[in-house]
């Protein structure tokens, strides 16, 4: 597993994948976004380290006031919005991966929820596993891993 934090432009909208912790660059990352502001897609995140809590939050702070909308934010990512109050700032959240698994085979997929459904209590019907065809159940229980939304 590669440590290195790595991002992809397309347009106005930046694809991140890797760790964020010491060695990660965000102060790079933030020079390419632009004034009127971009989308972050975070379904490529492996880890975040104490370290790389700070250096995220410095990021979206040192971005205001472009706005910033955050898609596809990784389970790793929706962990530290539940442990730590305005850990996205003053982005738009626009969707998280929730993690759902099989309990027949161990099997585990991530499912795109828009920020608008979770809050309206509007989740997707639970994927079927690719593997064996069972119904997989989330990873986590949904008043659990969409904590956050009480506070953003």
């Amino acid at each position: 597993m590669s440590s290195a934090l790595t991002w992809t432009k397309q347009g106005e909208r930046f694809v991140v994948v890797g760790r964020i912790d010491e060695n990660a660059d965000l102060n790079a990352l933030a020079q390419e976004i632009p004034a009127k502001g971009a989308t972050i897609d975070l379904a490529g995140l492996t880890r975040i380290n104490s370290i790389g809590v700070r250096e995220w939050m410095d990021f979206v702070s040192s971005l205001d006031p472009r706005p910033l909308r955050l898609e596809r934010c990784a389970p790793v990512f929706v962990e530290q919005l539940n442990a730590i109050a305005n850990f996205a700032g003053g982005a738009e959240l626009v969707s998280v991966l929730s993690a759902y698994e099989c309990e027949a085979d161990g099997d585990s997929i991530n499912v795109d929820v828009k920020i608008a459904d979770a809050r309206a209590n509007r989740m997707p019907h639970p994927p079927r596993c690719p593997r064996c065809g069972v119904e997989m159940i989330p990873a986590q229980e949904n008043d659990l891993y969409y904590r956050f939304l009480r506070y953003k």
